[in-house]
């Protein structure tokens, strides 16, 4: 039987032979992608399930194509169940024998709790997005605490980005878009619910959970042997010397002067900037000092996003690669994460500390990213669902969300992450920030179909900042004037 560590060295032989076969006869550019992506399918057929690839950058050298493009191959093979990522170990051969089945739904009644079965007993089924394994102990306590609150209730839990069409109610972002427009399937919690929770309820129905944010994790030991002081900076444009003066102290020490980060550009604009956006596309007559400070701010995103390494998509590899390299403790300083980050950070077993200090939007303010509950129309348990969503909004689940890196409900100060900045510098930011909330499928789409991927443009083509601008604006402009002959043309399709 062939050991795991042969299988590898084998996989590594036939991928650098594969490398080398291509480079005397290179593909176009247009096939580079698909050309590659069916070697490495075809290779990795060959080997036994488990079999671990090389990192993403090895692998990306062996077959002589750009990092970028690797990472593309190997995130559509995950996705095609071909290959499959384990946190902090790397990106194996998937098992092809057995089709993989779906999470079973679990109940989590208290133990030692009294139940009355029959007809005193009522169940309804929470959907969360939260499905990595650290994540899911948080909502197993969670039902556990409501369900010694109302022991005759039997509550089940999803976990998985989409919710069934069963679900009684689940979490999900405020801006998403798998949601936007979802409203006629939506209980209007405004209207349907008791007066504690209506009050606190979007103009859409939905009510605020937690919010998430970005942070800048990092290694006290680490940036100590470099002679970097703990970050300490309070406004944007601190935050960005900050990462432009550490950048040579690290690479002095044989570090990578750019940290990592997984942070979208649009969340480092804040929504002051983003509202100037929106402005600036729907509105004609708008005043020039606007635009110009539109650009300033665009201007410092991107030179902030240029000081870090990044990689387009959402939980591509060579994120996770980097993330598990910064865990080890001893490669990577710095990492720009976010709440989730924070999550899994604090449910780790580390060998060496990790702290965290709130990274700053452009207008000096924190990124908040809101996510809300949702009960669904069908449910046949709208009472327990209610009782459900208001226990998620009480002080001892609030506490809870807060140790996973997010804010509170009400950006209560009090329900905040535990970070290395000033408490009272940390609550007067939080008390100046507003939730980034792009609630109509409008918005969702000029600022994350449109804005973030003119500077996505911008930092991998180099565009200049005015020509990112431009673009964005021109394009909403295209858009929201086709939305609305759109709207006109079919009024049935804009109520």
């Amino acid at each position: 039987m062939t050991s795991p560590n042969q299988s590898e060295n084998s996989l590594r032989t036939d991928l650098t032979s594969h490398g080398d076969e291509s480079r005397k006869s290179p593909p176009s550019p247009r096939t580079v992608q698909p050309t590659f992506k069916k070697i490495l399918r075809d290779t990795v057929e060959n080997y036994p399930a488990d079999t671990r690839l090389p990192p993403i950058r090895d692998l990306g050298k062996q077959l002589g194509i750009s990092l970028v493009t690797a990472q593309r191959i190997v995130t559509e093979l995950i996705q095609d169940g071909v290959l499959y990522s384990r946190p902090r170990s790397g990106v194996f051969v998937a098992d092809r024998s057995t089709p993989k089945q779906p999470p079973l739904r679990k109940s989590y009644p208290k133990e030692g709790t009294t139940r009355t079965p029959g007809v005193f007993e009522s169940s309804f089924t929470f959907g969360t997005g939260s499905q990595e394994q650290f994540q899911q102990p948080l909502w197993e306590n969670l039902i556990q605490r409501f369900c010694q609150k109302y022991p005759n209730t039997s509550p089940k839990i999803e976990h998985g980005q989409n919710p069934s069409t069963t679900t009684d109610a689940y979490e999900r972002l405020d801006w998403n878009k798998d949601w936007a427009g979802d409203d006629k399937n939506l209980l209007n919690l405004s209207k349907s619910a008791p007066a504690n929770l209506a009050k606190r309820s979007t103009p859409e129905g939905l009510i605020p959970l937690y919010h998430r944010s970005n942070f800048l994790f990092y290694h006290p030991k680490l940036l100590k042997r470099c002679g970097i002081e703990p970050p300490a900076y309070r406004t944007f444009s601190e935050q960005l010397r900050f990462l432009q003066e550490a950048a040579p102290k690290l690479e002095a020490k044989g570090f990578d002067p750019l940290p990592y980060s997984v942070q979208q550009p649009i969340t480092l604009l804040g929504s002051r900037h983003l509202e100037s956006y929106f402005h600036l596309v729907y509105d004609q007559k708008t005043d020039p000092s606007e635009r110009e400070e539109f650009i300033r701010a665009t201007g410092e995103v991107l030179q902030t996003c240029r000081s870090c390494q990044r990689a387009p998509g959402v939980n591509n590899p060579i994120a996770e690669e980097n993330r598990n390299r910064f865990l080890r403790g001893k490669e990577i300083p710095f990492f720009l994460g976010h709440s989730v980050d924070f999550w899994r950070f604090t449910e780790e077993k580390l060998t060496t500390p990790i702290q965290a200090y709130p990274m700053l939007s452009s207008d000096d303010t924190l990124f908040l990213w809101p996510m809300v509950g949702a009960a669904s129309s069908h449910s046949k348990s709208p009472v327990e669902v209610l009782r459900f969503l208001n226990f998620l909004i009480s002080d001892e689940a609030q506490a809870s969300f807060a140790k996973t890196g997010a804010f509170g409900a009400d950006l209560n100060p009090e329900f905040s992450p535990t970070t290395t900045a000033s408490p009272d510098w940390f609550a007067e930011t939080l008390s100046r920030s507003r939730p980034m909330r792009l609630a109509s499928p409008e918005l969702f789409y000029l600022a994350i179909r449109i804005l973030n991927n003119e500077l996505w443009h911008a930092l991998l083509d180099h565009v200049s900042v005015d020509q990112a601008v431009e673009e964005a604006l021109q394009l909403g402009k295209v858009f929201t004037l086709q939305s609305r002959q759109s709207s006109q043309q079919n009024p049935e399709s804009s109520r």
